[in-house]
């Protein structure tokens, strides 16, 4: 990355993003107690969901102009298109016509294009950086993919909108305090070399 202090501000306002999603998505099932109401709880997870994933996106789009090295910058573009565009089609196209079991799909899909961006970022990082946490998002968001994917092949059936709430909870709130996390670490460790990294 050119500086750090170009990098870190972006990682933290993830991690926050990612914890409000997360508070915003576990408060729904307390307060849905009937069966009436939960189409409107789901849809308001999706929608949630798919706004994070735009805001997420273009955060990392973002910070892929701090990135001189060109496979992690072909990474972060590829992840944030891709995060874009699921959650605009969410948003758009397939809204209307969804079902539950195609959004744990679309949702794992996207979590393994986030560990594969995250992680050939991490990569970069830990060559100049003190700490290899940076690599636990990426192995965060393989895990959260692969599980919402199994959940969706296996268990179909017995998925529950409250099950759903709070695996996404689970998840979104890990992302969200690693991200915080490396934030700090980025602002105030420094880097072995100097502090202008290429």
């Amino acid at each position: 990355m050119k500086h750090f202090v170009h990098f870190w501000w972006i990682t933290i306002a993830r991690g926050v993003l990612a914890i409000l999603t997360s508070l915003a998505i576990v408060a729904v099932p307390d307060a849905v107690r009937t069966l009436f109401l939960q189409p409107l709880a789901v849809m308001y997870s999706v929608v949630a969901l798919a706004v994070y994933g735009i805001l997420d996106s273009t955060l990392v789009w973002i910070a892929s102009f701090n990135t001189d090295a060109l496979w992690p910058r072909i990474a972060q573009r590829f992840q944030s298109f891709l995060g874009i565009c699921s959650g605009t089609l969410l948003l758009t196209v397939l809204f209307e016509h969804m079902q539950l079991l195609w959004f744990f799909y679309l949702m794992g899909f996207q979590l393994l294009t986030i560990a594969i961006g995250e992680l050939v970022t991490a990569s970069h990082l830990s060559k100049h950086h003190h700490s290899t946490w940076a690599r636990l998002t990426g192995w965060l968001a393989a895990v959260g993919g692969l599980l919402l994917i199994v959940l969706a092949a296996s268990y179909a059936q017995a998925l529950t909108y409250r099950l759903i709430a709070w695996v996404l909870y689970f998840y979104l709130l890990a992302f969200g305090l690693l991200q915080c996390g490396i934030g700090a670490l980025m602002l105030y460790i420094t880097p072995r070399s100097h502090p202008e990294i290429s």
